[in-house]
């Protein structure tokens, strides 16, 4: 596939272990000073020579981009835009904001004369041309701390796949500055969203075709702490403390995957309900003792339940008798595997439950939403996860 060659040119460093593509820790001032070694040894080619001349991630100097600068032969239109890009570094043409777009919109054309089969690599050029953005910059509260992102001025990894991420990208606090050509750990692990917690944290989620991790910096230090492998699904405020939720992927005992959430909060740390773990343990020892007394008072008097919703609670109780009924031998062990906060005083529990019924002995993935109301739980819904991957 065209343009897919030049992502030998972006390949950086590794920063983690083959089996878990994120550090728990990593300090961006540490890690941008080993890219900067890395280029003064490594890097002397077509992309460095066009950083210079841009001014990404370096000082703009044309002088420096014409000693270093080397043709690119990787790709068909990667040596169009490399013709088209020398021509403008030997006249010493000073670039403008819109230099780049209309670098890559005459390397377009001149592509597409000989190319005009590959639809590929048109759409994705002309998608990058048509969002094309200076840079994008996020605040912190206070106005104190930034984050500009920058689309690409030359054509860098961040475009490989038809996104129109972020090529480079500068992080500012009071207390320092780091800057980065592209945002990753490994190829194709990018950092795809920023959101500021407070003016001192700043969350960073970073995603790919495999994995995705969320991290926490610490923008005094410029520490960087993973607080959880899962997919950002949302940031929310509850009395003034931000809560954040992540989807994780889990997988069933006898296979097939499904997706869950857990919370944190501003801190990274993961939601840890001391009430709810209570709960499960009650709700376990009120199936297992076949307290239909303590069951009741568990449900509020309308739920979903499994399939059925507006279901009442004198259903519920009578599928329950039902159940133990049918099998004396019931039991179950239940194990949370995440707490979501949805509100103040709503949950979704998301557990495992070990369950022995007659001559069986399955596991089952289950999930229950929960109100806390003063010092008790009630349930409003009650379900498994079924297969859905």
């Amino acid at each position: 596939m065209k343009l897919l060659s030049i992502l030998v040119l972006f390949i950086t460093l590794s920063f983690a272990d083959t089996n878990n593509p994120f550090k728990t820790k990593v300090n961006l001032i540490e890690l941008e000073k080993t890219y900067q070694q890395y280029e003064q040894t490594d890097y002397k080619n077509f992309i460095l020579g066009a950083e210079y001349y841009f001014g990404q991630g370096k000082e703009q100097n044309i002088k420096v981009a014409k000693d270093i600068f080397e043709k690119n032969d990787y790709d068909e239109f990667m040596i169009i835009y490399s013709n088209e890009l020398k021509k403008l570094i030997d006249a010493e043409i000073i670039p403008t904001q819109n230099t780049g777009v209309d670098l890559i919109k005459n390397s377009l054309q001149i592509y597409k004369k000989t190319n005009s089969n590959d639809t590929y690599t048109i759409n994705m050029l002309n998608q990058m041309i048509n969002s094309w953005n200076q840079n994008t910059i996020k605040y912190s509260p206070d106005k104190k701390s930034k984050v500009i992102e920058y689309k690409a001025d030359y054509l860098a990894i961040s475009q490989y796949d038809g996104y129109n991420r972020p090529s480079f990208v500068e992080i500012e606090s009071p207390y320092g500055k780091v800057s980065f050509k592209d945002f990753a750990f490994e190829p194709f692990d990018f950092a795809e969203e920023y959101l500021f917690l407070n003016n001192q944290k700043l969350l960073i989620h970073f995603g790919s075709d495999t994995a995705s991790g969320t991290y926490i910096l610490d923008l005094t230090n410029f520490e960087m702490n993973l607080i959880g492998y899962g997919s950002l699904s949302s940031v929310q405020t509850i009395n003034s403390e931000k809560i954040i939720n992540l989807v994780l992927k889990g997988y069933h005992d006898e296979g097939g995957a499904f997706w869950y959430g857990k919370s944190y909060d501003s801190n990274g740390i993961e939601l840890k309900n001391q009430t709810l773990n209570n709960f499960i343990n009650d709700f376990d020892k009120a199936h297992n003792t076949k307290n239909s007394d303590l069951l009741n008072i568990f449900y509020l008097n309308s739920i979903s339940y499994y399939n059925s919703k507006n279901y009442s609670k004198e259903n519920v109780l009578k599928d329950k008798k039902r159940l133990f009924k049918k099998y004396p031998n019931f039991n179950m062990k239940s194990k949370i595997l995440g707490i979501q906060q949805e509100t103040e005083n709503d949950f979704t529990i998301i557990y495992r439950k070990d369950v022995i019924y007659g001559n069986n002995n399955k596991i089952f993935d289950s999930y229950l939403k929960v109100k806390i109301i003063g010092e008790k739980v009630f349930i409003k819904e009650e379900n498994d996860i079924f297969e859905s991957i």
